[in-house]
């Protein structure tokens, strides 16, 4: 039996941001902002470092503050995690995206 590889849309929150500020750093930084541009009109993405942490947060127009991951929806989550997965600066050799709605559901 071959093995099964999986990645989750479920990471911890600091790898969520690290994985952001990867591709800002040492990727494509113009793709990842040209994304979240495509989906969310003005909006940016910010990677803030607090007490060694990273913290991303949605900076969208009209609002006051930037949004944290906590407030972000599921949705908006998995699109970021989406996105970041396809924008990796070291992408594996295969990545399959296999109707990443379903295996939500299947799993719940």
């Amino acid at each position: 039996m071959a093995p099964e590889v999986t990645i989750s849309t479920s990471l911890p929150s600091p790898r969520r941001a690290a994985a952001c500020r990867t591709i800002v750093e040492v990727g494509d930084g113009n793709g990842l902002a040209g994304a979240v541009a495509d989906a969310f009109p003005g909006a940016t993405v910010d990677v803030l470092v607090e007490g060694g942490r990273f913290e991303l947060c949605l900076n969208q127009p009209g609002l006051l503050r930037p949004l944290t991951q906590a407030e972000l929806s599921d949705g908006t989550l998995r699109y970021l995690l989406l996105i970041a997965a396809l924008l990796t600066p070291r992408p594996p050799p295969l990545m399959v995206l296999n109707e990443p709605e379903a295996m939500r559901q299947r799993n719940q």
